[in-house]
């Protein structure tokens, strides 16, 4: 799990940083704290959080926004669409199931929190947006 989600951050990181720095940089600080801010709020006697799924998700909205929206590709906006219906899939799968769809079954005490994930997808769309609105780049 650990692995899947530091190669995640730094795969769609690097990549959006390509892009937008400024943007790469809001969608990390606005997943971590929309993710803390969901488990402080919904799960307040929670000891232990592992994991960066909610940075990674937040990364992997905005990658998508912007892939969708910065080509004139069809084929990469249809790409980007449908990235976005799985990822709200994804979540909408591990609400109603209580289980992680990509990292399976996690050892021990672990819980899956599927509201990161959602908190984390909404901090990317709120990144990309804000960089989209200011114009972007570096």
């Amino acid at each position: 799990m650990a692995l899947t989600d530091l190669g995640a951050v730094l795969l769609l990181g690097a990549w959006l940083e390509r892009r937008s720095r400024r943007v790469a940089g809001e969608a990390v600080a606005i997943g971590a704290v929309a993710s803390a801010l969901v488990l402080v709020v919904l799960l307040p006697g929670l000891e232990r959080y592992r994991g960066a799924s909610g940075i990674a998700s937040a990364l992997f909205v905005a990658v998508a926004l912007d892939l969708g929206a910065g080509t004139a590709s069809r084929a990469a906006q249809r790409t980007a669409i449908a990235a976005l219906v799985l990822f709200t899939a994804k979540v909408a799968f591990e609400g109603a199931t209580g289980r992680a769809l990509f990292a399976g079954p996690l050892p021990g005490e672990i819980p899956t929190i599927p509201p990161v994930h959602a908190a984390g997808g909404l901090a990317g769309a709120l990144a990309w947006g804000l960089g989209r609105r200011r114009g972007a780049g570096a």
